[in-house]
C-alpha cells in the first residue's frame, strides 16, 4: 500500500518515532496539533501498510498504543532505532 507523505503523516511519522514509548492516538493529537478527524484515518492508514504498529494500551482499557515499525522507519527516510522485525 502506498502512504502519501503528507505534512499531518510526516508530524504523525516524527512523533511517533522521538517518543520514549509507544503513543496513543490523543496523545499524537496533542503533540502534533492536529484534529483526531486527520490522525485517526492516517494511523489506519500507516498501520494498514506496516509503516507503525498498534496494539493495547498496558494499564487503559479500550486505548491503543502505536510505535513505529522498522519498515515504516525506512520508508519514512529515518534512521532507523529498531531492528527489522
Amino acid at each position: 500500500m502506498r502512504v502519501p507523505i503528507t505534512r499531518s503523516v510526516q508530524r504523525i511519522i516524527t512523533a511517533i518515532h522521538e517518543a520514549p514509548e509507544p503513543m496513543t492516538a490523543l496523545a499524537i493529537c496533542r503533540v502534533t496539533g492536529r484534529w483526531s478527524g486527520t490522525v485517526y484515518p492516517a494511523l489506519d492508514r500507516l498501520e494498514r501498510a506496516g509503516w507503525i504498529r498498534g496494539g493495547p494500551h498496558p494499564t487503559r482499557d479500550g486505548a491503543r498504543v502505536y510505535h513505529l515499525t522498522y519498515l515504516g522507519q525506512i520508508r519514512a527516510g529515518l534512521e532507523p532505532s529498531t531492528t527489522p522485525e
